[in-house]
């Protein structure tokens, strides 16, 4: 059984919708940071290991805010998807027009899962 880490012993309250607006913010004044702008003739595409997803206990203000970053781009590779989907599934649910692609379980009973802008990205 996988165990995941253990949850911080202080409780970490924020607005998400501040915490997101700051993440904007912060992409778009500070040198190198930028995001390129969406074209037709090239893909963002991102790796993210977001550690135990679906073992975390978080909260629907915590998936907005990675929604929030998984949304700058065209494809995100994710790995530390566990066995449990429910994580994957919380996430994809502020992602709408993406789709997800996952694979078997692997060690450790994690998967890798594409979640991927389905208006820019094809899946066969």
């Amino acid at each position: 059984m996988v165990r995941a880490f253990d949850k911080p012993a202080f409780s970490y309250n924020y607005s998400a919708s501040s915490q997101i607006q700051a993440l904007r913010d912060y992409v778009a004044s500070e040198p190198g940071r930028a995001i390129p702008p969406r074209d037709a003739a090239t893909y963002r595409i991102a790796s993210w290991n977001v550690a135990n997803l679906g073992l975390q206990d978080r909260r629907d203000k915590d998936y907005r805010l990675l929604a929030e970053m998984v949304s700058w781009f065209d494809l995100v590779a994710i790995q530390e998807v566990n066995d449990n989907l429910e994580g994957l599934d919380q996430l994809h649910a502020h992602l709408p027009g993406y789709r997800v692609l996952f694979s078997d379980k692997a060690g450790n009973d994690e998967r890798m899962a594409f979640i991927f802008d389905s208006a820019r990205v094809g899946a066969a």
